[in-house]
């Protein structure tokens, strides 16, 4: 293992891409945020169509999402109108299309909405996570569909948690897409009923309430992941622990202003030094010690399997799980 990071133009787990590497996303692009494109997709697509009352909220969605747009809803919410966001913002993009200007070409885009047919997906990786919808999962051993956004509730930061239920591309006229993933969420608003924080900061969700709020979508690039681990105590009541980026280290949506639910833990892991500073060490003299080392006979040596080569073919193993929905 030492050696291969001296070996060149050859294959080690130093040199291949990393499990839940999102590709070539380095080249220059020039045009709207949410059109940007990012993640990775990992199974195949299947095509299907949405409803109307679908189609308005991921078109709402994504443009209240787009940096591009802010001064335009901000503009909206100056002012009274008869007619909804969506509405109102195409009828003025509109007005400047004669304008020679590629931004305004793709927000004309944007306006008018996507088209109604969408491409269905179950696995995506994305934020240097590997996600999966929840109905993949259950065929599954590793959880992969556990989901939390960072947003806002009035003038309180809050973590949204949910489950991926499905994976969307929207597709907008001239060629442009946007990935959205659908959530099921949690009531995180009701504390003391829908989430709970323990006096170790650990948050704990009811999956007997979900959120009341009919917003089931969130852009792919917004999302996060937790795992959700039983509550012993309580059969409806699940942990949340936070996942692990390869883009990101000592991850934390920790908000310690107002001890506003933002702060989800990582699995208990206890580091050597506190568990030597709990004990005295006793420092015996070699010279008391017996030597319980035999000289009469020759050594003998067997082939032990090391324990990086174990996890290295587990993780070529299940590196091939996603490729076989691509077939």
């Amino acid at each position: 293992m030492f050696c291969s990071r001296y070996l060149h133009n050859v294959d080690s787990k130093f040199s291949r891409c990393k499990r839940n590497s999102e590709g070539n996303q380095d080249e220059p692009y020039n045009g709207l945020s949410v059109f940007a494109p990012s993640g990775y997709l990992l199974s195949k697509d299947k095509a299907a169509y949405l409803s109307d009352k679908e189609r308005k909220q991921a078109h709402l969605f994504v443009l209240k999402n787009c940096e591009e747009v802010q001064p335009f809803l901000h503009e909206y919410e100056q002012g009274r109108h008869d007619m909804e966001f969506n509405d109102w913002f195409y009828h003025k993009i509109g007005g400047l299309q004669n304008e020679q200007n590629d931004n305004i070409k793709q927000l004309l885009s944007l306006a008018r909405g996507p088209l109604n047919g969408v491409q269905q997906f179950s696995g995506y990786i994305i934020n240097g996570f590997r996600f999966h919808t929840k109905q993949l999962e259950e065929k599954r051993v590793k959880q992969n569909s556990g989901v939390v956004v960072k947003g806002n509730f009035g003038d309180k930061r809050l973590g949204y948690f949910g489950v991926l239920t499905n994976i969307l591309e929207l597709q907008y006229l001239e060629g442009k897409r946007v990935i959205l993933f659908k959530c099921d969420w949690w009531d995180v608003f009701n504390i003391g009923k829908g989430v709970k924080i323990d006096k170790h900061g650990f948050i704990t969700v009811n999956t007997a309430r979900k959120l009341t709020r009919d917003e089931p979508f969130v852009l792919s690039s917004q999302a996060e992941q937790v795992f959700y681990v039983k509550d012993g105590l309580q059969s409806n009541w699940l942990v949340v622990l936070k996942g692990h980026s390869d883009h990101f280290s000592n991850m934390s949506f920790n908000d310690e202003s107002n001890g506003e639910l933002f702060g989800i833990e990582e699995a208990f892991q206890q580091n050597a030094s506190e568990i030597y500073d709990d004990y005295s060490v006793i420092i015996v003299d070699d010279e008391n010690l017996t030597n319980w080392q035999r000289n009469d006979i020759e050594a003998i040596n067997t082939n032990v399997l090391v324990a990086d080569d174990i996890v290295e073919d587990l993780d070529s193993e299940s590196e091939t799980d996603d490729e076989d929905l691509l077939l």
